[in-house]
């Protein structure tokens, strides 16, 4: 399921669920040409543990996370079924999302997702429940539009755009965390 939510005029993010082999797309490099992938030292996005702690079955881990490149798209995986997420901002009010999943979900080695589109500078503080004992591994990732500022750039040849593609050169940086 797919919710597209909007906080203020132009800050939306979107909840989903995540097919297993998306996610393993972004974490593994990948081969263009028949020459492997080249791995620049890019700075992660950052995550701030604010507060987590586990009552029961239900566990509750907040976090401030935030792009050092000024992403244009935020992503946040976590490693299980998440039953609230609050999704905080600068500015603007608290959105609550109420993510519903099919029954074999919950099975899946990352069956949360969250995208925040235009995220502000500072990034923004979110707040996960679960109904798992343990805290989630999250995944998170931002994606910055545009090439030029990568080492060893080349423009492209005269006549040649780029695509109209999303995923069109976009540079993607994650990490993994565990509270």
């Amino acid at each position: 399921m797919i919710k597209n939510l909007t906080l203020g005029r132009r800050r939306t993010f979107r909840t989903a669920t995540v097919t297993p082999n998306r996610l393993s797309h972004f974490l593994t490099a990948r081969r263009r040409g028949g020459k492997p992938a080249v791995t620049l030292p890019l700075k992660p996005p950052r995550i701030d543990l604010l507060e987590s702690h586990s009552e029961g079955d239900d566990t509750l881990v907040k976090v401030r996370v935030a792009s050092p490149r000024g992403a244009d798209v935020i992503t946040v995986h976590a490693d299980r079924p998440v039953q609230t997420a609050v999704i905080e901002a600068a500015g603007q009010p608290a959105v609550s999302s109420l993510p519903s999943y099919p029954d074999d979900l919950g099975s899946r080695a990352w069956p949360y997702e969250l995208r925040f589109y235009d995220p502000p500078p500072d990034g923004f503080v979110l707040t996960l429940q679960s109904r798992d004992v343990g805290f989630p591994r999250l995944y998170v990732s931002d994606y910055t539009v545009g090439l030029e500022w990568l080492p060893g750039f080349r423009p492209r040849p005269a006549g040649l755009d780029r695509s109209p593609d999303h995923s069109s050169d976009i540079v993607v940086v994650g990490r993994t965390f565990r509270p």
